[in-house]
């Protein structure tokens, strides 16, 4: 991504702004620390794709060693910033038991308004992803 486009990620009532490291629920800023919110940009952009603890590790604590209990710490942190209770409402990042994460909500990719492509046109918006199915659906190990 180039310096001149700026993105906002949108899904639920959230809107994510990774260029400013916050975020807002229903055009309300909320604080979130910085490494869970580098978590869930890093699962917004994996587009629906697993990503597996290790990878999630290495792009949020590149230089650091942390075990995959901070990373699980982190994670229900991050669910309780975005008010999932795992039993009522479906939620934003689904658990892959030993191996990783996955964002499975929608996500629309907005623009900022004054951002370009790369070809210097205004920057459309577009839906990022949406999961191909819902989770639901998969069979339970």
């Amino acid at each position: 991504m180039s310096a001149e486009t700026r993105v906002f990620y949108e899904f639920g009532k959230f809107r994510c702004d990774p260029g400013n490291i916050c975020s807002y629920a229903r055009a309300k800023r909320f604080r979130c620390r910085r490494n869970r919110f580098e978590i869930l940009v890093a699962l917004i952009r994996s587009n629906g794709r697993l990503m597996m603890k290790d990878e999630l590790i290495q792009q949020v604590w590149p230089d650091s060693f942390v075990e995959d209990a901070n990373l699980t710490v982190n994670i229900s942190a991050l669910r309780k910033v975005l008010g999932v209770k795992l039993r009522t409402v479906r939620p934003y990042i689904e658990t892959v038991p030993k191996r990783g994460y996955r964002f499975v909500a929608p996500v629309a990719e907005r623009p900022d308004a004054g951002s370009r492509d790369k070809r210097g046109q205004p920057f459309k918006s577009r839906l990022a992803f949406r999961p191909a199915f819902p989770s639901s659906l998969l069979a339970r190990r």
